[in-house]
């Protein structure tokens, strides 16, 4: 999903050159998908040690792989944006539930090795999407590119389906995080929400010039 969203940020300039309809919303696409996904840390987060990794990444990918089929057929700069946000949504479930199955199944002597293993797939998937990214789109359209990475997330999908499933914690393992905490960051997410919707509803309007 790293390599998915680098790929189509670098994409963007394409996207306006060959979908004029999707112009008005390719500024506010990263938005939407960094937002979303910030919103997932933010809610999940605190609770990744006691939900079923397994079946939040399962989750994860799949919002992601629907969110590759809204944004390849979008024909407004609406669909676009809510696409991408749903894209953000399922990373984060796939990072939360990455991050809670090294937490249980890595020894803590060696967790430092396994998010650094884990920092240096990101990192690669960030240096591959541009060139991967240019290729894809200038051979083609875009919506090469999608097609693209939805095929590596359904592959991913079904490889975390033949992943086992983590047993489940002890009573002693469960810990609660603070309430003002949970209450807070949920708040910060709905609050959000209006605000990005609303203006991914406008973006569909064409653009106005005022003259001073």
């Amino acid at each position: 999903t790293n390599l998915d969203s680098a790929a189509l940020d670098f994409a963007l300039p394409f996207i306006q050159r060959q979908s004029p309809q999707l112009a008005y919303g390719v500024g506010w696409a990263p938005v939407a998908y960094y937002a979303c996904m910030a919103g997932c840390f933010a809610v999940l987060g605190f609770e990744a040690d006691r939900l079923p990794g397994r079946g939040l990444a399962l989750t994860g990918a799949m919002a992601a792989l629907l969110s590759c089929l809204v944004v390849g057929s979008a024909g407004g700069a609406a669909a676009l944006v809510v696409g991408r946000g749903l894209c953000g949504i399922g990373s984060g479930m796939l990072l939360v539930a990455i991050g809670g199955e090294l937490a249980r199944s890595v020894a803590p002597a060696q967790q430092a090795r396994a998010f650094g293993v884990a920092g240096s797939a990101i990192a690669l998937a960030l240096l591959v999407a541009p060139p991967l990214s240019h290729r894809i789109a200038s051979a083609g359209s875009w919506q090469w590119l999608m097609a693209c990475s939805g095929f590596g997330i359904a592959l991913l999908a079904a490889l975390i389906r033949r992943l086992p499933r983590a047993p489940r914690t002890t009573p002693v393992e469960r810990r609660t995080p603070p309430r003002w905490i949970t209450a807070a960051a949920s708040g910060a997410v709905v609050a959000g929400l209006p605000v990005l919707v609303k203006a991914g509803l406008q973006l569909d309007a064409p653009a106005t010039h005022y003259a001073l």
